[in-house]
């Protein structure tokens, strides 16, 4: 490891998880959840330079993903249980109130860890997430209506039939699949906007757990279907004006996680501040990194300079 990092493991949960630490807590420290589900930690170093403004950053893989323990029982992959092991992370390493930040699929999980256990945070960062998986349904519906009429009809119809094996349905399948994708604004929606691969995300496809997406999405079981698994019914946009810390949503004009559920969760937290990274899609923390570790640090220090006042 570089200088100035530590890492170990600690017991959450029952569960032996991997964290990584870098800097000291002179104004605070950072959680950071990452996405996912099957991915790690390694795509959020980059929030190491903030470690440089006097604040100490902690990752951790969750439990199924990078190197952290893979329990096979099914029940320990919800929502519910992963804000209890973010909240099983703060206290294990004893880091006091922390600032929360969640990136894609950890914004849900910071969202549920902010509900539950309000009392444990300074701020909460919210970027390139949703906060219903409905949402996702919603998503996959607004993509679907952008699909030549052709496509459409035979993924209704065989999606209908419930025959997700026939070739006729595999070869439109795949038709819909590669089809460029619009967001509500009429934009490309966007993995990434970057030419180049950056390194931490050839990391985190490498060290992905597809188990992951099928206990919390379901399985495949096509276009149309609602998400299935154990986010089949969760939710936090109705219970989004409980939360009543500050609050940073953060999103890429360009995102396929479209732009109208990060808008949606800053019209819900009252107060909150909403920035948009007008060139990047899925990930402005490597395609804008400087603008978006400038815009997350002004805003801590801001926390922390009215909790001193």
């Amino acid at each position: 490891m570089p200088d100035g990092f530590r890492q170990g493991f600690v017991r959450v949960r029952g569960h032996q998880l991997f964290y990584r630490s870098r800097g000291k807590p002179e104004k605070g420290t950072l959680l950071i959840v990452h996405g996912g589900p099957d991915a790690g930690h390694i795509l959020l170093l980059p929030f190491a330079d903030l470690a440089q403004f006097g604040y100490r950053v902690v990752w951790y893989d969750q439990s199924g993903c990078g190197r952290s323990q893979r329990p096979w029982d099914a029940a320990n992959y919800t929502i519910e249980r992963r804000a209890e092991e973010a909240e099983g992370v703060r206290r294990a390493l004893h880091l006091g109130k922390v600032h929360l930040i969640g990136t894609s699929f950890g914004v849900p999980i910071a969202l549920e860890t902010a509900l539950r256990f309000p009392r444990s945070l300074v701020s909460l960062g919210l970027a390139d997430g949703f906060s219903s998986s409905n949402e996702l349904h919603e998503l996959e519906l607004q993509f679907f209506a952008q699909a030549p009429k052709r496509i459409r009809s035979v993924i209704e119809g065989f999606e209908t039939r419930g025959d997700l094996k026939d070739p006729r349905y595999l070869k439109a399948r795949k038709e819909y699949e590669a089809m460029p994708r619009r967001t509500s604004e009429g934009r490309p929606a966007l993995l990434s906007t970057l030419r180049v691969r950056p390194w931490e995300a050839v990391e985190m496809w490498a060290t992905m757990n597809p188990r992951m997406s099928r206990l919390f999405y379901g399985p495949d079981t096509g276009v149309l279907s609602p998400v299935g698994g154990s986010m089949k019914n969760w939710e936090a946009t109705s219970r989004l004006h409980k939360i009543r810390l500050p609050t940073l949503v953060l999103v890429g004009r360009f995102d396929f996680i479209d732009i109208r559920f990060s808008r949606r969760i800053h019209r819900g937290i009252r107060g909150s501040k909403l920035v948009i990274f007008e060139k990047s899609a899925h990930g402005p923390i490597l395609s804008e990194r400087d603008l978006y570790m400038d815009t997350h640090r002004k805003f801590l220090d801001g926390v922390v300079r009215r909790a001193n006042s």
